[in-house]
């Protein structure tokens, strides 16, 4: 897995997006050559159409969930969910044709296009999953302890078969806690864990357990460490495989050790600039709305449009914000908030 805007995604992902990319920009310049839609005087003007056709095909390939690998589980869906994505690019690239003539009027040169990006798209991930799965090496988890935390990480990572994942057993803190989880390998207790690593020879251990003091073993674990075996615990695995944080298992210790409250003055910088930009384009799409929800509102009942509310922002700082009204005017005066 790799760390992209301080998210992680599995490199195979990486792979297909970066060179799906390049194979329907590459479709769109040699089709546009061939049908005649550039004239051939300037190249910059070619590679605009191309890669503007690139970014509708790829925005609609990730909203038909193309890339998301969990939903994506057969050839089949591939192929299903291909053609409606590239439908809805046929659709919009002929609005676009209607709205800027200049970027080609071939339709057949559309239609040639969306069939070949189809096919080669297919083609790509059929070739691309077969690599995978011969090719492709797993990396061998080991896992320590079956905390609550624990539980919920061999959950998910059962669920994502795409993962290069192989969970070679667990380690249970005492006899105790061997009960079964999930179909996961039993190899034995936690006192027992040296002998375990030499017969496993995994690439990382990852560590749940559900109590530490007087239980982890720290010397063997830095031994390990030190010769090089990767050691992480089981909510930072969790974290970089859904995206959330098991909030149930976050002890204070992982908040005062984490690097997630640093912020660089780029990052601050290109979020506010975002929220800026799309709170102004979202006033202004939806401005018509807005204006029909405040008329419903005051034909409806009493009282105004709007609602203020004190909230909590950045380092405690009080302010106000201000939403539709839902409620009647005074609704909890006898009854206090419900």
């Amino acid at each position: 897995m790799i760390k992209v805007f301080n998210q992680y995604f599995p490199i195979r992902l990486l792979v297909l997006v970066v060179t799906e990319s390049l194979l329907i920009l590459l479709i769109w310049a040699v089709v546009a050559v061939r049908f005649g839609v550039w004239d051939g005087t300037t190249y910059p003007g070619l590679i605009l159409r191309a890669a503007i056709a690139t970014a509708i095909c790829q925005v609609c390939l990730y909203y038909a969930d193309v890339y998301d690998l969990r939903a994506v589980g057969s050839r089949g869906e591939v192929f299903f969910r291909l053609v409606q994505a590239l439908g809805a690019a046929t659709l919009l690239l002929g609005v676009l044709l209607l709205f800027l003539p200049d970027f080609g009027d071939n339709e057949r040169a559309v239609e040639v296009a969306i069939l070949a990006t189809v096919f080669v798209l297919l083609v790509w991930r059929l070739a691309a999953d077969g690599l995978t799965r011969t090719y492709g090496a797993k990396e061998k988890i080991l896992l320590v302890g079956s905390s609550e935390g624990m539980r919920k990480l061999i959950h998910e990572v059962r669920l994502r078969p795409d993962l290069p994942i192989e969970l070679v057993g667990l380690v249970a803190e005492n006899n105790m806690t061997r009960a079964p989880i999930d179909g996961l390998k039993q190899l034995g207790e936690l006192p027992c864990l040296e002998e375990i690593i030499k017969q496993t020879a995994p690439d990382r251990i990852i560590l749940g357990l559900g109590e530490r003091r007087r239980v982890l073993p720290t010397n063997l674990l830095l031994k390990k460490r030190t010769e090089g075996l990767r050691i992480e615990e089981a909510s930072t695995l969790y974290q970089k495989i859904t995206g959330k944080i098991p909030v149930e298992s976050i002890s204070p210790s992982d908040l005062i050790f984490s690097d997630g409250f640093v912020q660089s003055w780029f990052r601050s910088f290109y979020s506010r600039l975002i929220s800026l930009v799309g709170a102004t384009v979202g006033l202004v799409l939806f401005s018509p709305l807005m204006l029909l929800v405040s008329a419903a509102i005051k034909l409806d009942s009493r009282g105004p449009v709007l609602y203020a509310q004190v909230r909590v922002g950045k380092n405690g700082h009080p302010f106000e914000i201000l939403k539709f009204r839902t409620m009647f005017v005074e609704a909890e005066s006898s009854s206090g908030p419900t």
